[in-house]
């Protein structure tokens, strides 16, 4: 089975589907439905604990999926450092969705912006970490173009109504439509 498997903050994110082996030496398969969500540090030393670094936790993926994390995730408490942002929950959190659905089959894997490697001779893919925060940005761009563009139509419509009397019936209509169509 392919091991699919991301990076954020200093973690390997693992996915872990029915069929596929988990556990000390892969020595468990899971053999649920729903899929499980493992954290590895990968800072910790690979000649130590293998390819993957450190094993920390592993969530089931409707867990981590049904909650927003404002202080971020913390993996345990005893160790302050395995910890995950605010930020880097929302990247796992897009990652595990995109995974789920190319596994289902509810979407097709894009031609780009996949990274593969190899963990342990299994398949490792999925968008990096800097790609999906430059997707998110360039959506925040976007969202924030629109809201300008909005907003001046407002502005301008605001100014219209002052002084329409210098503003012909055409350009009136048409501003109120193009707010109209902003809604």
């Amino acid at each position: 089975m392919t091991a699919h498997m991301t990076q954020v903050e200093g973690f390997n994110v693992r996915v872990v589907f029915a069929g596929d082996s988990y556990g000390r030496d892969h020595w468990a398969v899971h053999r649920e439905p729903e899929p499980l969500v493992e954290f590895y540090d990968a800072r910790q030393d690979p000649t130590q604990f293998g390819p993957r670094g450190q094993f920390v936790s592993r969530y089931y993926a409707h867990t981590l999926l049904q909650r927003e994390y404002p202080q971020g995730l913390c993996l345990d408490g005893d160790v302050p450092q395995w910890s995950v942002s605010t930020t880097g929950m929302r990247l796992v959190k897009a990652w595990l969705s995109t995974e789920i659905a190319w596994k289902s089959g509810e979407m097709p894997l894009p031609p780009y912006g996949i990274w593969t490697t190899d963990i342990d001779g299994k398949r490792v893919m999925g968008f990096t970490p800097e790609q999906m925060l430059q997707r998110d940005a360039q959506w925040q761009k976007r969202v924030t173009s629109l809201e300008a563009d909005r907003s001046t139509l407002r502005e301008a419509l605001k100014r219209a109504r002052f002084d329409s009397l210098n503003m012909s019936i055409a350009d009136q209509q048409l501003i109120t439509a193009a707010l109209e169509n902003t809604k």
